[in-house]
């Protein structure tokens, strides 16, 4: 199914113009001039959030991978893995500490949200040759309708097939690896 799913077009629809192509991913992090590594590691997680047009606070929930309302260093880590964020441990530790100061076991969407608004996202983006284009007139994940306003289930299918595809080819992945990304629980199926 996913074999005649067009990537591209859902990449393209979120406004996305990549000069060397729309598989570049986010895996290699680039050097800000003077830039730590941990500022860089939260520019390259504030660049992933605004590729997926997700809020600060939209994105500490998808961070937040066992839904329990706080961002822990597992959700961290497991975020960080399944973006393919290229964020190595040591960093991401680095990071995670930053935002948890207190020793607290978990991030508060107040440190969350300080982090990332100091982040230069833009710089990340660019540094891959990604320019984020929004229309005036468009939002990014609008859904197509029929007369009536709702989304039919074939045409939410199709959507949702082709983000699946998009984020296959975003990440470079084969889809051998794309299924075991899927594959959450390990047991092949």
């Amino acid at each position: 199914m996913l074999a005649g799913a067009d990537g591209s077009e859902v990449l393209m629809s979120r406004g996305v113009v990549n000069k060397r192509g729309v598989t570049d991913t986010l895996g290699e992090a680039t050097r800000g001039a003077g830039a730590s590594d941990v500022e860089q590691a939260i520019n390259i997680i504030s660049a992933c959030l605004k590729y997926n047009k997700l809020s600060p606070a939209n994105g500490y929930d998808a961070f937040d991978s066992d839904e329990d309302g706080k961002v822990s260093f597992a959700d961290m880590r497991m975020a960080s893995s399944v973006l393919d964020l290229g964020i190595g441990e040591d960093v991401l530790e680095k990071v995670y500490n930053q935002m948890d100061p207190e020793g607290e076991g978990h991030i508060s969407r107040e440190a969350w949200y300080a982090a990332l608004a100091g982040a230069n996202a833009e710089e990340v983006l660019q540094s891959r040759g990604i320019q984020l284009e929004y229309p005036a007139n468009t939002r990014g994940n609008e859904e197509s309708t029929e007369a009536g306003g709702a989304a039919t289930v074939s045409e939410r299918s199709r959507i949702s097939i082709s983000t699946i595809a998009a984020v296959i080819q975003f990440n470079n992945l084969s889809v051998e690896d794309a299924y075991f990304a899927f594959d959450v629980d390990g047991d092949g199926r």
